[in-house]
């Protein structure tokens, strides 16, 4: 084990159990959002309807909750760090892109009405985060921008089946 040059040995210690207890946190609260998530998309009927089944006792959804903690395990038993962290990267600067192209529209379209909130500078803002989010795509590189397109397209193969209506 090589030796850290912060603090020593009892440093190296220190860091790795703060690194395991910042894990362990965020992994809970990506479990515990991503399960609300998927719990009010099969409500409005965008995932199976059997992920919003809500517990009589403790008002939790515990099927998306274990839904989700499986696809968590999964990918953490299967894949490497970059598989999941370079997909992850990839979707999540990627969910930023729309709502900058909606605002440019939406700017362009009516351009005399006086928007509910002013863009600081946005003839440098805009551009400046559209060229942002393209280096951070590019930047997962080719791992990312092909995981992260197949987790899309496979979300789009679920959405477009055909779906019951109550």
């Amino acid at each position: 084990m090589p030796p850290s040059p912060l603090g020593g040995p009892l440093g190296r210690r220190l860091i790795l159990a703060c690194a395991l207890l910042t894990t362990a946190a965020t992994a809970n609260a990506v479990l515990v959002v991503t399960s609300r998530i998927v719990f009010a998309m099969a409500r409005d009927r965008f995932r199976p309807i059997r992920l919003a089944a809500v517990s009589a006792r403790t008002g939790t959804p515990g099927a998306a909750v274990v839904a989700n903690g499986l696809l968590m395990g999964t990918m953490a038993a299967l894949g490497t760090v970059t598989a999941s962290a370079a997909p992850g990267g990839f979707l999540y600067v990627l969910h930023f892109v729309p709502p900058l192209v909606a605002l440019v529209a939406l700017r362009r379209r009516f351009p005399g009405d006086r928007p509910a909130f002013a863009t600081p500078a946005p003839r440098l803002v805009l551009p400046l985060a559209f060229a942002a989010s393209a280096v951070l795509v590019v930047a997962s590189g080719r791992t990312g921008f092909a995981l992260g397109t197949a987790w899309l397209l496979t979300g789009r193969a679920i959405r477009a089946r055909p779906r019951r209506l109550p």
